[in-house]
Order: C-alpha cells, then structure tokens, then sequence
C-alpha cells in the first residue's frame, strides 16, 4: 500500500521523537550516538558541491548497508569520475565503516 505524501510525512513527523529518544538513551552505551543529529534527520549543512558537479547523495544507515552499498559507491565513482559522492550515515559505526573503506577517495 502507498501511502498519500502528507500522511507519510506527518507519520515521520510523529515518530521523529520516538527516534531521538532512542538515540539519545543509545548515546549511554556510545556517546558518539549524540554526534551528527542534523545528518540523522536531512537537515545537515554540508559544503557546496562544486560547480559543475553533480552530487549523488548514499545515506546508508548501519555497518551492513554502508558495506552493501560499497560497490554501487565504486561503480558510481568509476562510471562518473566527475561526481561528487556524499555518503552519510545513522550509526557512528556506519560513520567508521565508511570512512574506513573510502578514506583514500
């Protein structure tokens, strides 16, 4: 079933502070977990992408989807060498698992 727009986003609305709750109790056991708030919810500022380039935009939530999305990034970078790839995560161990694999791009 799909859902009409406005009820998908006033369901998210909702639920958003469920989310930071959750998060905000995680951050006891990893206090990176209070880190990056704004990339967690689309609101982050990141540089402008530089002019003439396009930016292709991966949010891959956990340690798994960042290694999954490892050779779609690679085939991205290989078949647009000219884009800019922003890769941003939900879990700090996402974080390190992305920096960790694309560290030298």
């Amino acid at each position: 079933m799909i859902l009409p727009r406005p009820i998908y986003s006033g369901l998210l609305y909702a639920a958003a502070p469920a989310a930071m709750l959750y998060l905000y109790k995680r951050s006891r056991k990893q206090p990176q977990y209070l880190e990056h708030w704004s990339e967690r919810f689309g609101t982050a500022h990141y540089p402008p992408r530089t002019k003439g380039r396009t930016r292709i935009w991966i949010h891959a939530v956990s340690v798994g989807e960042t290694r999954a999305a490892e050779p779609l990034i690679r085939a991205l970078m290989s078949r647009f060498p000219d884009c800019e790839i922003l890769l941003t995560h939900m879990t700090p161990t996402g974080r390190a698992t992305g920096h960790e694999l694309f560290q030298n791009e």
